[in-house]
């Protein structure tokens, strides 16, 4: 069996390519870097499914390890989620006006497109956290990103009883005013520094 990190050739001998996987992992990490996507005899898969791959080891020719710098992973994603803020903002406050000129379908259908983002937004910086943990991200950012997730939590959980109790004042409200203070803190967090500077380090 062949074990690739990036297209090179690794100097991994194994029969087994759970064990492949772990090494080549180990590899990576040596190299400051983290495993995004594993292939195997040229079909992408994912950890969960190695497991299965293990009974016919011994037929596999090449496990493909492809790695990336995890901090630059990070800082592309916590881009895009800065970058979808814009859109949020903008269906919140068009959810508010809908309600207050009684457009409640129209409200409801830019509400739930506002959740869905918020939903993706929060996955992607939780995802993001774990990995600057592993990896160097600082101590006061991660737990930054951490308290706004909770209270983005709270600001939903407030949101999702005015709509349980067909509170329409108060939910415009909150759409309007908290939930736009929760975009503008979310904005400023994700251009915080994720990692230690060198001068940190000093």
């Amino acid at each position: 069996m062949r074990v690739y990190l990036n297209d090179e050739l690794c100097g991994i001998e194994t029969k087994s390519v759970m064990e492949a996987v772990t090494k080549g992992s180990t590899l990576a990490q040596e190299q400051g870097h983290m495993v995004v996507e594993i292939i195997v005899d040229d079909k992408s898969c994912q950890e969960k499914d190695l497991a299965a791959l293990e009974a016919s080891s011994s037929s596999i020719e090449d496990v493909r390890l492809i790695s990336t710098d995890p901090v630059q992973l990070v800082e592309d994603t916590f881009a895009d989620a800065a970058a979808a803020l814009s859109e949020v903002e903008s269906l919140q406050l068009g959810a508010a006006e809908c309600l207050e000129n009684s457009q409640h379908s129209d409200a409801m259908d830019k509400l739930n497109e506002a959740l869905t983002i918020w939903h993706q937004i929060q996955q992607a910086v939780s995802m993001g956290t774990t990995v600057l943990a592993r990896f160097g991200g600082t101590e006061t950012g991660i737990d930054q990103f951490e308290k706004a997730i909770v209270h983005l939590e709270e600001q939903l959980r407030t949101l999702r009883s005015f709509l349980k109790n067909n509170d329409s004042i108060g939910l415009s409200d909150s759409l309007r005013y908290d939930l736009a203070e929760v975009v503008t803190h979310w904005r400023e967090i994700l251009q915080m520094p994720i990692v230690h500077s060198p001068t940190e380090d000093s």
